[in-house]
């Protein structure tokens, strides 16, 4: 994430309930984790990974499972959500093989590479075109030759349609999470004063603009899609 994310909105009771809130997104969430494996199955068996912005560290620990060889940093800006995720990887057995660190990509050494960098449901919080442009640049850059940039975000055209259409579908996945009425309506209200929306082409694009090659969607579920491209 950029210095000008919400950080404050991941606060230590938001860190604390975000695993329980997102139970029934289990299904996209799984799904995801499994097509993620698939597309970096061809990594050496000793790759490194980077997650940023990494929540309470799931992507870690269902990739883990599988790749018992690949080691993980796992980069978080928020302190009550780090606090979390190191939480997390200790209970899971991860701490020997994963480093946990409160910060921002400007804080890694500028030279540090990764066979891998996953980006998951973080850019869209970056409102300004450029900056999210930036982002894409810093990951990219600490790819090794070959390594993948795995992205996924809340994308659509606001102008379709469809828009509204995919927005109701969206909401009743949000009344799923044992959110009240109220709740959903606050959600949705956020989403659309906090998040940076926009369509699929746009992002592809943008990841071509930071050098990685042919940009592939390879997920889509409602408003979240993931893509991947290689350095």
């Amino acid at each position: 994430m950029t210095r000008q994310d919400p950080v404050s909105f991941f606060d230590q009771q938001h860190a604390e309930n975000y695993d329980a809130r997102n139970e029934r997104m289990t299904p996209i969430v799984g799904n995801l984790h499994f097509l993620m494996d698939l597309v970096l199955g061809d990594l050496p068996d000793d790759a490194r990974i980077l997650s940023v912005g990494v929540g309470t560290g799931s992507e870690i620990i269902a990739l883990a499972e599988r790749r018992l060889g690949w080691t993980f940093v796992a980069l978080e800006p928020s302190q009550a959500m780090h606090a979390k995720c190191r939480e997390k990887i200790g209970t899971n057995g991860l701490a020997g093989r994963c480093e946990c660190l409160n910060g921002y990509l400007s804080d890694l050494d500028e030279g540090e590479k990764f066979d891998a960098v996953l980006c998951l449901l973080v850019t869209q919080f970056i409102l300004d075109t450029a900056e999210r442009q930036e982002m894409f640049d810093a990951m990219a850059a600490h790819l090794r030759p070959g390594g993948y940039l795995i992205n996924a975000e809340i994308s659509a055209d606001i102008a379709s349609p469809k828009f509204d259409g995919m927005v109701e579908k969206w909401a009743a996945m949000q009344a799923q999470r044992n959110m009240t009425a109220e709740e959903v309506s606050k959600n949705i209200s956020m989403m659309k004063q906090h998040v940076a929306v926009v369509p699929p082409a746009d992002i592809e694009a943008m990841l071509a603009n930071s050098g990685l090659s042919n940009p592939t969607q390879f997920f889509q579920s409602l408003l979240i899609h993931a893509w991947y491209g290689r350095k």
